[in-house]
């Protein structure tokens, strides 16, 4: 399994869309000439989430992912990661993780 990427979410992330780091949109197959793919992504329940990746003018997860956040309770400073891996067909499977920071307590 190749991780594409992981990050802190944000407001923004929260709110409207999940921004992607510039550097993991090669690790998604998008036709040249297209400015979006439309991703089947499943979560660490085996549940499969359908998000679409638009690339213009900035890589962002669009539709569906708002229904992500809310079933999931992901929360701002959630990390996020974004994982690819091959079947036994050779065909490119995507799967999600969101994982809680862990608490300091000071005292």
């Amino acid at each position: 399994m190749q991780q594409l990427f992981s990050k802190l979410i944000t407001t923004t992330d929260l709110e409207k869309e999940l921004i992607i780091p510039n550097s993991a949109v090669e690790n998604f197959r998008i036709r040249e000439g297209q400015d979006f793919v439309d991703l089947l992504v499943k979560d660490v329940k085996g549940d499969i989430w359908k998000f679409r990746l638009t690339i213009k003018p900035t890589p962002v997860l669009t539709e569906g992912w708002l229904e992500f956040v809310q079933a999931k309770g992901v929360e701002q400073e959630d990390i996020v990661t974004f994982y690819k891996q091959q079947n036994e067909d050779f065909e490119e499977q995507y799967s999600i993780e969101v994982n809680r920071q862990p608490i300091q307590v000071v005292g």
